[in-house]
């Protein structure tokens, strides 16, 4: 199972085509979900579970903005 900045550091990689200001904010949203979560006391583990793919997140993030991604 995925840590937390595992899956940031996933999701980061994925979204390579993007300037790094939105990249940055994207993660920051997703950290801050992450986070959120943490603080209510659910486990890491079952909220990286529950969150789609970093490869799933960039591809709706390309197709948002137009962006051909293989």
């Amino acid at each position: 199972m995925k840590t937390q900045n595992e899956f940031l550091e996933a999701l980061e990689e994925e979204l390579k085509y993007l300037k790094a200001q939105e990249v940055n904010e994207i993660i920051k949203h997703y950290q801050n979900k992450i986070n959120a979560e943490l603080d209510y006391g659910t486990l890491e583990a079952k909220i990286i579970k529950n969150l789609p793919e970093p490869k799933d997140i960039a591809n709706e993030i390309y197709k948002s903005k137009g962006i051909s991604y293989l």
